[in-house]
């Protein structure tokens, strides 16, 4: 892999470092000035596609010039895809620019840096308002909340019948009541997953976001709900926590009535989807901690957060921005 690098991106004096993830091969890459990311991909024409299509959501978001996201790098033939064989397997090569930070998952929270992360996800969200994929646009899988039913057939890994019953819960209120309105949201591609490990701040603010893996074509309001389920993690009054993101994401992009109310529902269906994933993993592919990294704190934040009233959520919510 070394080698590959050092001829294909013309690098010298490096050390690849192997990285810790879900789906992707990773590494950091790094020599004596520089940090990049490396990702690997099989030669799988979906897979191959989606890397593609992830370039070019990438430059477009760099028209704005604010290195606050990773950039594709071009090898020596002015490629963003690299194709090579690895034991007589065809695979591909993708390099990132490097981004400084430290995760939100390891920095201490405050009302200030909460509002700069409402604000960062509705200033990326309106550029992406502009750009459109057809493989991004096709694209259907569990991790997009529209397609948060996919999941239920995880509930099998719940082995606690009390956990169960508190997804049940999640799934009946996502069908009865999320169900209905998707039609009439406002969809748009988005990042689709702000968590507490994609997200970079820095003295007490958001400065960065990676892993554009799991871009969607999907409902607008799933990006604030996404980013709000992971930093919610570890509050006991997680209503309280949310509305500094809220209120400065919806001075940027207002939010609908519809999507205010809906968003307790899709803040619950992304803890359980979390969940289930993590249980599903545990059996399936044990050596896979990545997914596990959220479990604990989704499961606390999900049984504080059914117990909640949906309605003194919205309620709450919706006030909050109309007397801000």
């Amino acid at each position: 892999m070394l080698e590959i690098v050092k001829t294909e991106f013309t690098l010298e004096n490096l050390k690849l470092k192997k990285l810790v993830g879900y789906d992707s091969t990773n590494y950091l890459v790094e020599n004596r000035s520089e940090k990049f990311i490396l990702k690997i991909y099989t030669n799988n024409r979906k897979e191959v596609e989606l890397a593609e299509a992830e370039n070019a959501l990438l430059l477009h978001l760099q028209k704005a010039k604010n290195n606050r996201f990773p950039v594709p790098v071009k090898n020596r033939n002015k490629q963003y895809l690299t194709p090579f064989f690895e034991n007589n397997e065809k695979k591909y090569a993708r390099l990132l620019t490097y981004l400084e930070g430290a995760f939100l998952g390891e920095t201490d929270h405050s009302a200030t840096l909460f509002k700069t992360l409402g604000k960062f996800i509705a200033e990326l969200d309106l550029q992406l308002q502009s750009f459109s994929n057809p493989v991004i646009e096709a694209r259907q899988f569990k991790w997009d909340l529209q397609h948060f039913l996919l999941n239920e057939k995880y509930l099998q890994y719940i082995p606690d019948s009390a956990n169960r019953k508190t997804i049940e819960l999640v799934f009946d209120r996502y069908k009865t009541t999320v169900l209905p309105v998707l039609p009439s949201l406002r969809k748009q591609i988005i990042h689709n997953d702000a968590n507490e490990w994609n997200t970079l701040t820095a003295k007490n603010k958001i400065t960065g976001l990676i892993d554009f893996g799991d871009i969607c074509h999907t409902q607008l309001v799933n990006e604030l709900a996404i980013a709000l389920a992971y930093a919610l993690l570890g509050k006991t009054s997680p209503v309280n926590w949310a509305i500094p993101i809220l209120s400065e994401y919806n001075k940027i992009i207002a939010l609908h009535k519809n999507e205010v109310y809906i968003l307790y529902h899709l803040i619950a269906a992304r803890l359980c989807t979390t969940v289930l994933n993590s249980a599903f993993e545990r059996v399936n592919r044990p050596k896979n901690r990545y997914i596990q990294i959220s479990e604990k704190l989704a499961w606390s934040l999900l049984k504080i957060w059914t117990n909640t009233d949906p309605e003194f959520v919205g309620d709450r919510f919706w006030n909050e921005l109309n007397t801000a």
